[in-house]
């Protein structure tokens, strides 16, 4: 697996949408820090009961920006499920918890950035995975990228693309 390609297809269950959300923790003065890492570990426990309460939380990664920035990339098979779940503890009670920290101390800022997208506007590809599956690799099905899947275009649009073999073109030109 580590020497191959992966374009990622849409999988069915999904419907016509999902969306991912991306989360970030800023501390603005050192005294912030460890209340930043306190709210990043309530995102990881509130996540992981997410998935395992099947609330639509497909998978959620925690990623180091800079020394004084965290972030989160949390995949929602719907739309509607991720909603409803920040209606819901322990999503509530943290978030209350971040509001009156920057109310009263304004040495911490966050931030989330909600995407919602469709069959045809979602594509990656994945080169040189091992067991680790970062991102929609891990609930995503993977397939050789031949045919449509060989381009991001070709991903994009679902029609279908040249099928790339590595070798140069030849083209020739028209007599006018």
């Amino acid at each position: 697996m580590m020497n191959q390609a992966f374009a990622w297809q849409w999988p069915e269950p999904f419907g016509e949408r999902f969306c991912f959300v991306r989360i970030g923790m800023i501390a603005l003065k050192p005294r912030a820090l460890p209340q930043m890492w306190r709210f990043a570990r309530a995102v990881d426990r509130s996540s992981r009961q997410a998935m395992d309460q099947k609330s639509g939380l497909l998978k959620s990664e925690r990623m180091i920006l800079r020394w004084n920035h965290c972030g989160f990339m949390q995949y929602w098979s719907d739309p509607e499920l991720m909603m409803a779940w920040t209606h819901t503890e322990p999503h509530t009670s943290w978030w209350k918890e971040v509001l009156e920290r920057q109310r009263k101390r304004q040495d911490f800022a966050i931030y989330h950035e909600t995407y919602v997208t469709s069959k045809t506007g979602f594509e990656a590809i994945y080169l040189g995975l091992d067991t680790h599956r970062p991102g929609a690799s891990s609930f995503g099905q993977l397939v050789p990228p031949k045919g449509r899947f060989a381009t991001a275009k070709g991903r994009l649009a679902e029609v279908d693309a040249p099928v790339l073999t590595g070798q140069a073109s030849t083209v020739n030109p028209s007599k006018s």
